[in-house]
């Protein structure tokens, strides 16, 4: 007859192999690329999506997302609002491109 004791020291041992397991795998979606980071330098970067494996408790994944673009103003794209601040007053353009210039309390001038 097999003791007690042998069945919650094979269950400890499962759960403590699980939680290894779980920590040393991580995903990448499509849309984001990873950082593996080992004691705070860079191992290894990521681009390929799917599941991947890292030392568990010793290297940390930043993701990153691959969809931020950026918009260059000869693309036709402009701010709202564009405000130029100096020490007297702070000037602005409005929604119809007109340039106004208001003082510190923001009284037009």
């Amino acid at each position: 007859m097999r003791s007690p004791v042998t069945g919650i020291v094979a269950l400890i041992l499962l759960l403590l192999v699980a939680i290894v397991v779980y920590s040393s795998l991580f995903a990448v979606q499509q849309t984001e690329q990873a950082l593996v980071v080992r004691f705070g330098k860079p191992v290894d970067i990521v681009t390929e999506p799917g599941l991947h494996v890292k030392a568990p408790f010793i290297d940390t994944v930043i993701p990153a997302d691959k969809r931020i673009l950026g918009v260059p103003h000869s693309a036709g794209f402009r701010p709202r609002q564009q405000r130029r601040a100096s020490a007297s007053y702070l000037e602005e353009e409005d929604a119809t491109g007109r340039r106004v210039q208001r003082d510190a309390t923001g009284t037009v001038l």
